[in-house]
């Protein structure tokens, strides 16, 4: 495969100060070089993107957009590589091998269509988030892939339409679905930790959160059959049920216990 225009690194921003510099520094530290960096900035008036390094791989575009989506669908159009990573201001590359990694899976899968790495999520009670092999119904219907750790063919997202702008959320989920439900993308996971996802954006603000999941469920209604979608609410909420009395109460129950253990022995 040839390397040259293989992949752009796309950042939108708005007034991003030191979270943009963050992800910048990890784009360019990368020991894999051969990438795009295209910065869409919606006119920020805070100096960061006059404090941008100089840097031949940076191109910066700067307009006006509707939103994220509107920026991110601003760059695609824009960007030369086969690939596309959209990387937030403030998320970084998990180290400086990522990229390396990721060209040498593309090598070795040239009919795949869309890449995606275990991401690290600082705010989960996880933190480190491991991607299944397998996207499965149950999976797409429930949960999403961290849109920061796709590298997702350009040509594909461009077929169909770019990111739909009805919402400020959900419209990389509505693309993810589009991708493997309706296009039938040939999909690998990558098995590495690619990206430190910052999050506290937009996707944790409890209005938009509330009123972009019933545009969500809208898209299951029409990707999804009902029985389908019965099925899956059920074992759903199965699980969700075992979770929580054998992790939240079970586990929290034997830290009791351990706790009290301990304080015997120390007395």
């Amino acid at each position: 495969m040839n390397q040259r225009n293989l992949i752009s690194i796309i950042t939108v921003c708005l007034n991003a100060g030191n979270d943009l510099a963050r992800t910048v520094d990890s784009v360019l530290g990368q020991s894999w070089c051969g990438f795009e960096y295209i910065i869409k900035d919606g006119l920020s008036d805070d100096g960061s993107i006059e404090r941008l390094p100089c840097d031949k791989r940076i191109r910066v575009i700067r307009e006006k957009d509707n939103g994220i989506f509107d920026a991110m669908n601003q760059a695609l159009a824009c960007s030369r590589g086969k690939f596309i990573c959209f990387l937030n201001a403030g998320d970084v590359f998990y180290d400086a091998n990522v990229l390396k990694d990721v060209v040498s899976f593309m090598e070795a899968n040239p009919l795949v269509d869309f890449f995606y790495t275990d991401i690290v999520n600082l705010h989960s009670r996880a933190k480190y988030l491991y991607s299944p092999d397998h996207l499965s119904p149950y999976f797409l219907y429930t949960q999403m892939l961290c849109h920061q750790a796709w590298f997702v063919s350009r040509e594909m997202q461009l077929k169909n339409g770019g990111y739909e702008l009805d919402h400020k959320l959900g419209a990389d989920y509505r693309m993810l679905l589009k991708l493997v439900l309706r296009e039938h993308a040939h999909y690998k996971r990558i098995p590495r930790f690619g990206v430190i996802y910052k999050g506290n954006g937009l996707s944790t603000d409890p209005v938009l959160l509330k009123k972009s999941e019933v545009w969500r469920q809208e898209i299951r209604d029409e990707f999804f059959s009902k029985k389908k979608k019965c099925y899956i609410n059920i074992k759903y909420a199965i699980w969700n049920l075992a979770k929580k009395l054998l992790y939240d109460h079970l586990f929290c129950h034997c830290i009791r216990i351990w706790r009290g253990w301990r304080a015997k022995i120390r007395k």
